[in-house]
This record gives C-alpha cells, structure tokens and sequence, in this order.
C-alpha cells in the first residue's frame, strides 16, 4: 500500500473515532440532563404525577393527557426513565384519560420495557378500553399492525401477567379465533395453545377455531389445532363439520386429510 493511502486510512479512522466520541459526550450530557430534570420534579413534593392537563396538539383536536401519557409517547430512548420516575412517585398506571389507558398506549407502540414497568407496577392486563371495540388487551396486540415484529412478545406478556386468554368479543372470538382467522401467525396460536386457550371455543355460529382453519384452506394451523386436540366432530350451526366446511370451500385435500382422523 503505498504511504499517501495509509495516511488517508489513519486520517480516516481518527475522523470516525472522533465522530463517535462526539455523539458519546453529546449522549452523556442529555443523559445528565435527564437526570437532573427528574431529580428536580422529586424535590418538589407538591408536583402531582397525576396531573391532568390539555394537548391542543394536533390543532382542533384537544385531547386530555397526564405526565405519565406524555411520556409513554415520547421517544422511545428517553421515556422508559421518566415513566419509571413518574410510577415511583404516584402515577396511577390504570388512570384512564380520554379513551385509553397507559398499559394500552404502551402496547399499541410496541414498548415491551415501558409496558412490562406498567404491569410491575399494578397496570390492570384486563382493563376495558373504549377504542377496543369490545376486545381485550390481548386481542389487541393480536390485531395491531404496528408493531408486528414485537407481537408475540407482546402476547407473551400478557399471558404471563394474567390475560384473559379466553375473553370473547362482541363478536364471540376469542384471541385464539382472531389469530387463525386473521392468519396472524402460526407462532402466535402455539403460545395460546401453550397457555391452554380453549381450542373448541365457540363464536358466531358455533365457529371453532379449527372450523375457521379449514375455512381459508390453512393447512399448518389445521394440523397444529388437530395435533393438540381440537374437536373433529363438532358441527357448525348449519350442521357441518371441519371436514365438510373444507370440502365445501373447496380445499379438498385438507378435507381428504380430516377425514382420516375420523376414520
């Protein structure tokens, strides 16, 4: 390698490293900053952690929001701190302000940290919330698309903090039918199946979930429920059974492959 290129490789690495130190102080003194923020609202006994103001933000849509909401909502880098702090000194985690409570608003972003020091800190995994239309928690982070590659730790949560697994919406689903029918992932029914969710539960016209499987032609998630024990026999309100709800959509072989477990 000839000199000049070794000296632009040195000059090179000293920029990069003089890069990286830069934003470590830069990272440093807003850690600091943080610090000393929150160390200032402990001092103040008076400061209420609860304390309900107005976001006029976006314009002409006003919303309520206490400081443990604001902070939910803040980046994701920073707010893990401060909600820690606001829980510390009295932030009620089941205070619902407007439609939705902070366990629910820790879930629809997909902050398992913030949401995990929720329900350490008494966050009810079953508490109602206007926007979900009749479904729990649960289902919830099911349905939710905006986070879907921290879904099934997200389920996994609120299975291990109690959930409901076998809740019905308005609709009679259960989280185990939303999942099959919604194709929401193989993975997400073994971790209901595993925290033993009714397999044979029934919704909107004696819909099992198995029944929903062979509807769309799934046949992975037809042989998962089958292999844990879903009910071949039961009958739809129409009087058809698993196999003949495939063989009547269509999906012949799967209907085929049911048949011999009734043999």
């Amino acid at each position: 390698m000839e000199p000049l290129s070794i000296l632009t490789l040195v000059g090179a690495l000293a920029s990069l490293l003089s890069t990286v130190n830069d934003a470590l102080t830069e990272y440093r003194q807003s850690v600091d900053k943080r610090k000393k923020a929150f160390s200032t609202l402990k001092d103040i006994e008076s400061a209420d952690p609860n304390f309900l103001t107005i976001d006029f933000c976006p314009p002409g849509h006003p919303k309520a929001v206490t400081p443990l909401l604001y902070a939910i909502q803040g980046p994701p880098e920073r707010c893990y701190e401060a909600v820690d702090v606001l829980l510390s000194y009295g932030a009620i985690p089941n205070l619902v302000v407007g439609d939705e409570p902070p366990l629910w608003q820790a879930f629809a972003t997909g902050n398992i940290e913030i949401a995990t020091r929720l329900l350490d800190a008494g966050a009810d995994v079953q508490y109602p919330c206007v926007k979900g239309a009749g479904r729990s928690l649960l289902v919830m982070a099911v349905f939710s698309e905006s986070f879907a590659d921290r879904k099934l730790e997200l389920v996994e949560l609120a299975l291990m903090y109690g959930a409901n697994r076998d809740m019905k919406a308005l609709n009679g689903n259960t989280a185990l039918h939303d999942t099959v029918e919604m194709r929401k992932g193989i993975e997400i029914i073994d971790v209901l199946l595993r925290a033993y969710a009714n397999i044979d539960s029934c919704a909107r016209d004696d819909l099992t979930p198995l029944m929903m499987a062979v509807q769309i032609g799934d046949q992975a998630v037809t042989n998962l429920l089958v292999e844990n024990g879903a009910a071949l026999w039961l009958r739809l309100k129409d009087g058809l059974m698993a196999a003949e709800i495939a063989r009547r959509e269509g999906h012949i072989a799967l209907a085929a492959n049911l048949d011999t477990f009734m043999e």
